[in-house]
């Protein structure tokens, strides 16, 4: 391994890029000073992680980026990368080439990279731990470092060998172990503390537990027998309706019979009133016949007066002639006027006629109307019912999401504290869906509709710390700022969206705001919604079981193949309850906007009534009015008939005195007259008879008012009868609905599950009486505190996990002690064996540098290898020195090159930099030093920076640093291998 290159850009003085390819042997960097040379060392020592500024040279850390001159800006940043050459595997990483490189920006920021891989500074110096490449190493020495090893306090020159010896790794890790240490002493002190403090708590959580489980023990024995009292009720309450509703039923066909009896009543009575009247008609004709009759035998009689008074003339007059003429005349006219009357009353006959049609005709579709109007009217009713019904369920199913019943406890704790903020919502409250896809997204989303979304993860620790003080259980947070979404690869979109059953991805079926889209693509951007289980199975069996499917109706083929399904029977959560009160919702208004419809049909029919009843007042109107015109003229037409009859009967008279046969028409006159005393007489015996049935139709119709009337009144009493039946139905329906209720609010169960998981297997008093005993005894049972339970198993988990740990850590602790032995150990064999090669090596290397004299090197503890320092005794020949400050600096520069070249003998190290070193020698010695490098050679990597001719002479490569232009280093380079061929 060597060090191939140096890259440098922005480092101190070398503002432009910059690279120094260097040889496997020596390799020399000369220039004036000020040029920038030094800033080489300075550049491996930073890039290998030195920290120290003013062992940089430096006052603060923007002082190793390039500041600028008079014709460059400043930039605003430096780096530096090192190469090296491994391909002997020196440095444990499985490359041929190895470089690390280091950025530092004016914000003060550093950047370290491995091979071009952003990592940390322990990871650089963990790699190059005893490479012996190292910012502290031996085998950097810059300008001062040889008078300080000389210099130095013998502690502080300890460390050099302790590079030397390889243990510095050890040292670290012995370091580290301590500080565990330290950590686990702390931690068992902790615990120690803790579990005093448990200990204190342990017992009474023990009794408040035990508290807590015999009410809880009560509580679940009074649940299975109040959940199966309660379902017995409710299932007799349901048997008690439906006798109750059987009762209705019948109570409501015995109404219906009773009122087709009253119908029939009502009609026969019509009936016999019809009859009554056409019998009083009858009688009221024959009476005006009767009058007729007496009218005509007054004639007759008169008549034949007439005839008798008529014997007594004898002669015939003139004027009787003139009279015959006169009255022939007024004969004439009166038979004119009963033409004209008989057309008057012909007419409005056939008027009359129409009119009874028409009226006849409005009736009917007048009593149609209001069958059409109770009808619609009824189903008003109805509608008006079933929206009280919906309007309740609604109320209470609204009264539970806004409260958020079926929620966790943990999520409903939160949601209803004012004092916790910066949440939205649960997932399920944040999307709205479709009714067709509600059971899909349900099932898609499972336990996840109740996580809780927040803003940040702080927002979530504050919502669990008072969860965890309250002990109110524990709930999933989803931080907007943290939750990444989740989709499906387009690749198997492209490859599904033709399959037959695919419908599309769940996050795609679904609504929300574009704030939550990180979170609902997050739990369903990832899940596939088909039609059926075979297109989820062809699917899922086409993209290898990737991804999780979701059918329409609730089966999921998961990640893997596994199948879930089944019939849905717990559909009570967030999504379900929305999607059950939108629809409860729907047919609210739906029932509104029927009703709507129904009130203006029944308003328009309304209307119709009203103008179909005033056309059939006026129809009766006008039907009276031509009444009165044809009786008017019927009577008017008498009149004319009546004068028309004694005009023709004068008339005959004087015709009759003209011609003398007053004889035979007296004769004729008399017949007439008993002829029609009999007919008198017949009509009488008519009116008598009428008379009898007129009484006969009065009494059916007495009798028949009469049943009506009891009919009437035991309908009432049905009636009455059917209300009460109705009220008692609507109690014990408050009943059931308090029971339900209660199983919903109390248990949160519904009474399917109650019925068909909890039986009363007791007699029912002796259940009540039961339930009243343990509520007693819960009452008896003071401050429960439920959450005593868990805090005392928690509490004891705890107290036993923590003498888990305690016994841990002191096993831990005696590992850690026996580690540090154990390194102890290693670091004082590998010093001892180290140091005193050296110490051979230092012996040698003197005496063959100075041509003679003595050198040593001790120990100042050697009781205490870990902690000792280091003497160093140097003696050049022909001298008698006590100290090493009375050498020369010629002699300490070649006393500390020795004690260099001593320990590259026994570590040899892949590179070695040393900054003006031999500053101090003269050129003997100089060469002295350069023939020794030369031993060196194909086994050292060495980098020298001076400026020395002689020193020069023995590199391979020779880098020239110049600074042209002012504050600006330039780099030339001659290979002086090529020259010396």
């Amino acid at each position: 391994m060597y060090l191939k290159s140096i890259k440098a850009y922005g480092f101190k003085s070398f503002a432009d890029k910059t690279e120094i390819n260097f040889g496997q042997n020596i390799n020399g960097i000369v220039g004036p000073n000020g040029s920038g040379k030094s800033n080489v060392v300075d550049a491996v020592r930073w890039v290998l992680g030195e920290q120290s500024i003013k062992s940089l040279r430096g006052d603060s850390s923007v002082d190793i980026i390039f500041s600028g001159s008079k014709s460059r800006k400043p930039l605003n940043s430096a780096s530096i990368t090192l190469v090296f050459d491994n391909s002997d595997r020196h440095l444990p990483i499985n490359y041929t080439e190895v470089s690390i490189k280091r950025i530092m920006y004016r914000s003060g920021e550093s950047e370290f990279f491995l091979n071009n891989e952003n990592c940390r500074l322990k990871d650089i110096t963990n790699l190059f731990a005893d490479s012996g490449v190292d910012k502290e190493s031996f085998n950097i020495i810059s300008q001062g470092k040889i008078d300080e090893i000389l210099s130095a306090k013998a502690d502080d020159r300890r460390s050099v060998f302790e590079s030397a010896a390889g243990v510095l790794k050890y040292k670290k890790r012995k370091i580290e172990a301590l500080k565990k240490l330290d950590r686990t002493n702390t931690n068992i002190e902790r615990i120690n503390d803790i579990i005093s403090e448990l200990e204190t708590n342990l017992e009474p959580l023990k009794r408040q537990s035990e508290d807590a489980q015999k009410y809880l023990e009560l509580k679940e024995k009074l649940k299975n027998i109040e959940i199966s009292l309660m379902s017995h009720d409710i299932n007799n309450y349901s048997y008690e309706i439906k006798i109750t509703e059987d009762k209705i039923n019948e109570i409501n066909d015995e109404l219906t019979s009773l009122s087709i009896n009253n119908s029939n009543y009502d009609i026969e009575i019509i009936t016999k009133k019809e009859e009554l009247i056409k019998v009083e008609n009858k009688i009221t004709e024959n009476q005006h016949q009767l009058v007729e009759l007496t009218k005509n035998i007054e004639k007759i009689d008169a008549n034949v007066r007439i005839l008798k008074e008529r014997e007594k003339y004898t002669k015939k007059t003139n004027e009787v002639s003139s009279n015959i003429i006169k009255l022939k005349e007024d004969l004439l006219k009166l038979n004119n006027n009963i033409d004209n009357l008989n057309l008057i009353i012909d007419n409005n006959t056939k008027q009359l006629s129409k009119l009874e049609r028409e009226k006849n005709i409005l009736e009917k579709e007048i009593e149609e109307l209001n069958k059409d109007y109770n009808k619609i009217n009824n189903s008003i009713q109805k509608n008006n019912r079933d929206l009280t019904d919906l309007k309740y369920k609604i109320d209470y199913q609204e009264r539970t999401i806004n409260n958020n019943e079926s929620l966790p406890p943990s999520i409903k704790n939160i949601l209803n504290n004012p004092r916790l903020k910066n949440y939205h919502n649960v997932i399920a409250k944040l999307i709205e869906v479709d009714d067709k896809y509600a059971t899909c997204i349900s099932m898609s989303l499972g336990n996840a509709s109740n996580y809780l979304v927040v803003n940040t993860p702080n927002d979530a620790k504050e919502m669990i710390k008072y969860l965890k003080d309250n002990k109110l259980g524990r709930a999933t947070f989803y931080p907007l700022d943290t939750i990444k979404p989740r989709a499906i690869d387009e690749q198997t979109l492209n490859t599904i969206k033709n399959i037959k059953g695919f419908i599309n991805v769940a996050s795609n079926i679904v609504k929300y705001q574009k704030t939550y889209e990180n979170i609902i693509l997050n739990q369903l951007g990832n899940i596939i919604i088909t039609e059926d289980i075979e297109s989820a199975n062809s699917i899922s069996k086409t993209i290898n079981n990737r991804y999780k499917i979701v059918t329409l109706d609730g089966q999921i083929v998961n990640v893997g193949g596994s199948i879930t399904g089944g019939s849905i029977t717990n559909k009570n959560n967030l999504i379900n309850e929305k999607y059950e009160l939108d629809n409860k919702k729907r047919e609210y208004q739906e029932l509104i906007n029927s009703n709507k419809k129904l009130e203006q049909e029944i308003t328009n029919i309304s209307k119709t009534i009203t103008s179909k009843e005033k056309e059939l007042h006026e129809i009766t109107n006008s039907i009276i009015s031509i009444n009165n015109i044809i009786k008017k003229t019927n009577t008017e037409k008498e009149d004319n008939n009546n004068n028309k009859d004694n005009i023709a009967r004068e008339l005959k008279d004087l015709e009759a005195i003209n011609k003398d046969k007053s004889k035979g028409e007296l004769e004729k006159l008399l017949n007439t007259y008993y002829a029609t005393i009999n007919n008198k007489n017949d009509i009488e015996n008519s009116i008598e008879l009428l008379n009898k049935e007129k009484q006969s139709l009065s009494e059916t119709i007495t009798e028949l008012e009469t049943n009506s009337k009891q009919s009437n009144s035991y309908i009432n009493n049905k009636e009455k009868e059917l209300n009460k039946l109705n009220l008692n139905i609507n109690t014990i329906n408050i009943k059931m609905d308090n029971l339900l209720m209660r199983l919903t609010e109390e248990y949160n169960m519904t009474y399917e599950s109650a019925i068909n998981n909890y039986k009363l297997e007791i007699d029912e008093n002796i259940a009540r009486e039961q339930v009243n005993n343990i509520k007693d005894n819960i009452k008896r049972i003071d401050n429960v505190n439920i959450g005593a339970i868990e805090e005392y198993k928690r509490v004891s988990e705890r107290y036993n996990f923590l003498n888990s740990q305690k016994e841990d850590l002191h096993n831990a602790e005696q590992t850690l002690m026996e580690i540090i032995n154990e390194m102890d150990t290693i670091m004082q064999e590998k010093f001892l064996k180290t140091f005193e090669e050296i110490r051979v090596e230092f012996k040698k290397v003197f005496k063959e540098l100075f041509g003679g004299g003595e050198a040593e090197l001790t120990l100042t503890e050697p009781d205490n290898i870990l902690e000792t320092g280091i003497d160093i005794k140097a003696v050049p020949s022909g001298k008698n020195l006590k100290s090493l400050s009375l050498l020369s600096g010629g002699e300490k520069t070649f006393t500390a090159i020795s004690l260099l070249f001593a320990i590259l003998n026994v570590r040899p190290v892949p590179f070695c930099l040393l900054d003006e070193v031999e500053a101090a020698l003269d050129d003997a010695n100089v060469e002295s030093f350069g023939k020794y490098l030369e031993k060196y050679r194909d086994k050292t990597q060495f980098i020298l920076i001076t400026h020395k001719k002689k020193t020069m002479e023995f590199a391979d490569i020779l880098y020239g640093i110049t600074m042209q232009e002012s504050g600006v280093s330039k780099l030339v380079s001659v290979r002086l291998e090529d020259i010396k061929k």
